[in-house]
Order: C-alpha cells, then structure tokens, then sequence
C-alpha cells in the first residue's frame, strides 16, 4: 500500500521528498472549504428555485454583484491593516458565524430567507476560494505550482464530490434546512487545519504582523480607487487577466440560467430538487476530479497555457450550438456539466498560474478584485442579459 500511494505521488501528483506534509495540509485545506460550500450550495439553489422561481434568479444575481462591492471595500481595507494569517482567520470566524445565522432564519420559511441565502452562498463561494489561492500562492514558488497546484486542485475537486454526495443524503435523512450547521461544522474543521498550514509559509509572511507597517507601503485596492485603476491600466498583463475572468463568468452564468427552467419544472420537492442538484454538482465534481488529477498538470506541462485557457470555449461553443438546435433537458444538462467540470479543474489551474508572475504587493491586491468584483461583474452582465 505504501509503495502504490508513493507510485501515484510521484507519477500524478510529482512531490518531491520533504514536501508531502505541505501538500497535504494544502489539500485538505481545498477539502474541507470545497466540501463546505457544496453541502450548503444545492440548498440554496434549491430554495431560490423553489420560493423565487427560475426567472427570478437572474435578479438575485444582480443583487449579489451589488452586495459584492461592500464586501470586497471591507476586505481590501483589511487586506493592508491585518496580517494575512489574521485576516484567513478572521474571514473564517466571519463565515462559521453567518453560515449559522442562515441555518437559523430557515425556519422561517419566508420567500426572503431563501433569496438572502442564495445571495450569501455566492459571495462565501467567492470569498472561501480567493483566500485559499491567496494562501496557496504564498506557500509555493512558481515552479512547485505548476508541478503541484494540478493536483492540490483536485482536493477542492474532490471536495465537492463529497460535499454534494452529503447534500444529496442530508436532504432525504435529515432535511435540506439542516444542511447549513453540517457545512459550518466542516468550516471550523477548516480553519484548524489552515492553522497548522501556517507553518510553512515563508518566514516573511509568518512574522508579517509583528513588522512596522509604513501608511505608504501599499494603499489598499479600494482606497484610492484613482491609483488602483491607474496601475490595473497601466498593465496589459492584468486587463488580460481581466478579461479572461470576466468573460468565462458571463458564458458560464447563461449556461447556468438556461439549465434552472428544467429543474424548476422536473422537481417540486424541496428536498427531491435538493436531492438531484446534490447528485448532479457531484457528477460534476467526479468529471473534475478526473480531468484535473490525471490531466491538468500534464497538458500544462505539455501544451502550456494556451490549450489550457481555450479547452473549454471550444467546448461550451460546441454544447451551445446543439442546445439552441435541440433544446432537451439531457442537452442543457450536458453543457452546464461540461462548462462547470472544465472551470473547477483545468481553467481554475491555468488561471491561477497567470497569477504568480505578479508581484505579491499586487496580488493581494489584484486577485481579490478580479476575483470578486471582476467574477460578480460578468455574472451581473450575464443576469442583466437574460431578465
């Protein structure tokens, strides 16, 4: 047993001797927030489907990248006043607290509740994923990314197998509504393991909180919004990134909304809808995983980035086309599976090697507000499109 965990160590995963504990906890670390948000995700695409209706849920999202600015001015404020490891912790303290706040309101059963808790959803789907690359990029020089982020990424992966097979029987054995104390108890089990990750991040970032700051060090990325728009311009290399981002929001969020009438109609079940959305994120999750265990880091190192950032246009160009000829449900769910499955695996890993040429002062900066503001944005473009 041990020589074939160290085979497939060494042929898929490539750590190297000394770096097994690391990877490990960066693993789990993915694990655990992934699995998290996907025992609560089908909830509350679930409950907005079923109080709001399909035709709402482009209005929700217009909501959520309204509520995303504050959000992001909050933390681009802490980004520069707080230590990083301070700030992860913070931010998880944040989530456990409001995730159970909702877990409360839904016995309520009010139209508001579901859609306040969809809104929350997208903004802890965004959040949780940015401080985990955040913390990532901190960890692993350029390099050991590319050799490692392939398969660390598999751990968010297979986190949302895991998570969605537990929303997926949570909902029959113990109710959808008691799903949100499940994903806030994997949360705290989280954040545990983030503080034992701290110990390997370069000692220039561990010892951060205890350095003088200066007030001109770093003005944060909303505080002087002149300055931040004024450097993002000045870079092709960030409104190329920019670009990227926004654009796969707008594509992915159309194939997401052409999808939801289909469920609408087939289930009318809070817990049977439930139940099937669970089933059908950890499809997409069991699809991700292989792609993103047995081929992102081989295609990266193979073909490079340009076959990774353009395998799923091609393909979405492909399943679009046949869902306007042939509008059937297996059709629609096939597209949303594919556009879905490719973003959690190969262009998640390309995209955030595009990020660490960037200078850390700016990434902590940059990829907060792409990843956030950007990500919102191409969504709120895409919700506009379709109310």
């Amino acid at each position: 047993m041990h020589r074939t965990i160290g085979y497939l160590s060494k042929r898929f995963a490539h750590i190297r001797p000394g770096e097994g504990k690391k990877v490990l906890l960066t693993f789990s670390y993915f694990f655990l927030v992934i699995t998290a948000y996907y025992v609560i995700k089908p909830v509350s695409r679930s409950l907005v489907l079923g109080e709001l209706g399909s035709r709402m849920v482009p209005y929700v999202d217009l909501i959520c990248a309204l509520v995303m600015g504050p959000v992001v001015t909050l933390f681009a404020r802490l980004v520069d006043r707080v230590s990083k490891t301070r700030l992860v912790s913070l931010a998880f303290a944040a989530v456990i607290i409001l995730t159970l706040f909702f877990w409360k309101l839904l016995a309520w059963h009010n139209r508001w509740v579901a859609g306040a808790l969809y809104v929350w959803v997208s903004i802890l789907s965004v959040l949780v994923v940015t401080l985990f690359w955040l913390v990532a990029n901190d960890l692993y020089r350029p390099r050991e990314a590319k050799r490692l982020f392939g398969f660390i990424g598999s751990g968010g992966i297979l986190g949302g197998i895991v998570g969605s097979s537990l929303a997926a029987v949570g909902a029959r054995v113990i109710g959808a509504e008691q799903l949100p104390l499940l994903s806030a108890g994997l949360l705290v089990a989280c954040w545990f393991v983030v503080r034992q990750l701290w110990q390997f991040a370069p000692e220039s970032v561990r010892d951060e909180e205890y350095r003088p700051r200066s007030k001109t060090h770093h003005d944060t990325f909303l505080s002087d919004i002149r300055s931040f728009f004024k450097l993002l311009g000045s870079s092709r290399y960030l409104l190329f990134l920019v670009a990227i981002v926004a654009l796969n929001k707008v594509v992915a969020s159309l194939t997401y909304y052409q999808f939801n009438p289909f469920i609408e109609r087939t289930f009318t079940d809070l817990n049977a809808r439930t139940t099937f959305i669970g089933i059908f994120f950890g499809s997409i999750n069991a699809l991700a995983f292989v792609v993103q265990f047995f081929f992102t880091s081989w295609i990266l190192r193979r073909w490079g980035l340009l076959v990774t950032l353009t395998a799923l246009p091609v393909g979405l160009l492909l399943g679009t086309t046949g869902l306007f000829l042939f509008p059937m449900f297996w059709l629609a769910a096939g597209t949303e599976l594919y556009d879905a499955a490719m973003n959690y695996s190969l262009q998640q890993t390309g995209k955030e090697v595009l990020y660490l040429p960037i200078d850390r002062s700016i990434r902590y900066k940059m990829k907060p507000f792409i990843d956030m503001v950007v990500f919102r944005f191409g969504k709120g473009i895409a919700a506009g499109s379709s109310s």
